[in-house]
């Protein structure tokens, strides 16, 4: 049983990862979401030249957070802090979480210290049964 769920979760996720328009509606839900927290970023989606096979959004300035070269610990802190911060607001508060969060979906702006969200197209909604049993 759990290996056909599993299979079927796959199978589910892989359809997500090449549906555009689906990422497309997620990273604008997830830039309305973050609209009053100045430390995030979600590029605007250029609905225009969007479609099923192709996302096409602003051009974004940073780096990968597994790239940043010589980061002082202040930043390090500073990022660490705001990556746990953005996971708790998705889990209690917006109950939308990315379920795809390698570090090369965030990149860092060191000039407006920004981190931009990426790569949003396995944004799942959550239970509030579900956020409480995670509290517990």
């Amino acid at each position: 049983m759990y290996a056909e769920n599993a299979i079927d979760v796959a199978r589910r996720e892989m359809a997500w990862e090449v549906d555009y328009f689906r990422e497309a509606r997620n990273a604008q839900q997830f830039r309305e979401l973050l609209q009053d927290m100045p430390e995030y970023y979600v590029p605007e989606v250029i609905e225009d030249l969007t479609s099923k096979q192709v996302l096409t959004t602003e051009l974004i300035e940073g780096t990968s957070l597994d790239k940043i070269e010589n980061p002082d610990k202040d930043t390090i802190n500073k990022l660490c802090l705001n990556i746990l911060k953005l996971c708790l607001k998705e889990v209690f508060e917006f109950r939308f979480m990315q379920t795809d969060p390698n570090w090369s979906n965030f990149f860092y702006n060191p000039v407006t210290e920004k981190i931009c969200l990426l790569d949003l197209e396995l944004l799942v909604l959550m239970t509030r049964n579900l956020s409480t049993n995670i509290l517990r």
